[in-house]
């Protein structure tokens, strides 16, 4: 009969691409892998860790259940689709803008200014019309 831990490890792992990609992820062995995702042994605290990593959830679910999977999984999937939805309004400010002005950027323009204005939205948590007209403007040839 699998343990907690095993259940938890195997429902991490398949989540995160499987036994193969996670052994490749982490350098554990897969039969490493497959030993703990049976029950068949309890990885040491460094597999663990490494594991917890690399399928991106808590060494405390992992380890003592102490949060739950699909949460933190959908806290995740939210928080993405947010910041594609953020990118592509930042793409059409920074393109609309451009265009306004009759400014024609070149893929690198482009991509370092949307680059710069996602970090700014992930710190502010807005799009800055201004910030990105003044880089524009700066950018323009």
């Amino acid at each position: 009969m699998k343990s907690e831990i095993s259940a938890r490890i195997d429902s991490a792992i398949k989540r995160a691409g499987g036994q193969t990609a996670i052994s490749a992820k982490t350098g554990i062995p897969l039969k490493s892998i497959s030993n703990y995702c049976l029950g068949l042994s309890t990885p040491k605290l460094e597999p663990l860790i490494q594991i917890s990593k690399a399928t991106q959830v808590s060494l405390d679910w992992l380890a003592a259940g102490e949060e739950e999977l699909t949460d933190r999984f959908e806290a995740q999937q939210l928080e993405a689709k947010n910041n594609v939805e953020a990118l592509e309004k930042i793409i059409e400010a920074i393109d609309a803008a451009a265009e306004e002005r009759g400014v024609v950027l070149n893929a690198k323009k482009r991509a370092r200014l949307y680059a710069l204005t996602y970090d700014a939205f992930l710190r502010d948590q807005q799009i800055d019309m201004s910030r990105i007209i003044n880089l524009i403007e700066l950018a323009a040839p």
